[in-house]
């Protein structure tokens, strides 16, 4: 499970952990970038191997979850 938010870097070949951490663990979560200001998080497998389908977008200005 992922309680935080982690990036690939194609030059190092590194995973790199963000500063922002999940609303809840995750594992198997879809990502995407919105804009250059939000990130939306859905989907994946809670810690109790149960599937989410649950949607968050992350404001990287306000830094604060929403549900959606």
């Amino acid at each position: 499970m992922l309680n935080n938010i982690e990036k690939y870097d194609i030059f190092t070949d590194t995973w790199v952990s963000l500063y922002y951490k999940l609303p809840i663990p995750l594992a198997k979560l879809g990502a995407v970038e919105i804009d250059k200001k939000t990130i939306l998080i859905s989907g994946g497998i809670t810690a109790d191997y149960e599937a989410s389908s649950s949607v968050y977008t992350l404001d990287l200005v306000a830094i604060k979850w929403n549900m959606m």
